[in-house]
């Protein structure tokens, strides 16, 4: 599953890349013309989430830096696939891919 960065803070960005690369996931980022995205991960205070939201290329995956079920809910209610905290962990992103491969292969 290929994966899209978009408009993430450099922290969340290494540690998301380098999760993505363990997972075996290829990463491409904004700008890069590197094709087509399976899933975006998009920085929650990003200026480019409501588009992406609204006009869905790809799934999209909201980080943000609030570990609450409201950031959470919140995320969901506004379009997005799902909401993965900074600062997470490796079984939390293979469930998240898993579950985005599961719902691709559904819709297929």
């Amino acid at each position: 599953m290929t994966c899209l960065l978009v408009n993430l803070d450099s922290s969340a960005a290494a540690q998301l890349e380098a999760a993505l690369v363990a997972l075996e996931c290829p990463v491409v980022t904004e700008g890069s013309g590197q094709g087509h995205a399976d899933l975006v991960f998009c920085g929650a205070r990003s200026p480019s989430l409501p588009g992406l939201l609204r006009n869905r290329p790809a799934p999209v995956v909201v980080v943000g830096s609030e570990p609450t079920e409201e950031a959470w809910v919140q995320a969901i209610e506004a379009g997005a696939a799902d909401y993965l905290c900074a600062g997470f962990e490796l079984a939390e992103l293979r469930w998240i891919l898993r579950n985005q491969e599961s719902i691709a292969r559904t819709a297929a």
